[in-house]
């Protein structure tokens, strides 16, 4: 489903090229769970977003169901990532001074999708996270772990193929850690693919999510 042939990232700083991914090679089933380990300022970020179609690489092929992403000008990007990628940001990226409701609406205005209809589920989604009661809150109203709760969910509304996930529990406690996990599992049984990058080890993942880890 998702091949990358040796991709390498550089980025121009003072002058000089620095190279923050050196041909990276990678191939991801449909349905299967990564996890991207390595400490910071290793790149992790930088290839969650070149295979989320938010960042070309420098070179390389990045093959998504046989479509090179390299090659595609940005209106088709963007429709990529619409159709087919749920992205939960380390920094969330959420709209503050508007609501939880308002947030999980806004990725789905491109879609033509009935609003209305689709506030039935985004109403049972942001239940199954322990947030029904923060519907109408502005964003910046909430705690750390709220905010990465609603993160999560603007990722899941457009019901993705593909969920990439930067740092997802970095700000959740071990209740919240869970209620993801097991989330997240359900999703993985429908067949939804994982891309996860993570610092710390987080056993209950290793032991029954994850396929394969990939040090970078």
């Amino acid at each position: 489903m998702i091949e990358l042939i040796d991709v390498t990232k550089k980025y121009k700083y003072r002058g000089q090229y620095v190279k923050i991914l050196d041909n990276i090679n990678l191939n991801i089933n449909k349905g299967e769970s990564i996890c991207i380990q390595g400490i910071s300022g290793k790149g992790k970020t930088t290839l969650l977003n070149i295979i989320g179609g938010m960042l070309v690489p420098t070179s390389g092929i990045v093959n998504v169901n046989g479509t090179n992403l390299v090659n595609l000008p940005q209106h088709f990007l963007s429709e990529y990532r619409r159709n087919n990628v749920g992205f939960i940001f380390q920094q969330f990226n959420l709209l503050y001074n508007f609501t939880v409701m308002e947030n999980l609406l806004f990725p789905l205005l491109p879609s033509g999708k009935s609003l209305k209809a689709e506030k039935d589920k985004i109403f049972a989604l942001l239940d199954r996270l322990h947030l029904g009661h923060r519907t109408n809150f502005p964003v910046n109203h909430l705690s750390g772990g709220e905010q990465q709760r609603v993160a999560i969910a603007r990722a899941l509304v457009n019901n993705p193929k593909i969920i990439i996930a930067d740092e997802p529990f970095s700000n959740l406690d071990g209740m919240n850690t869970k209620l993801i996990i097991e989330l997240f599992n359900s999703l993985k049984s429908k067949g939804k693919t994982f891309i996860i990058s993570s610092v710390f080890f987080h056993p209950e993942l290793e032991q029954s999510f994850f396929n394969k880890r990939i040090m970078i």
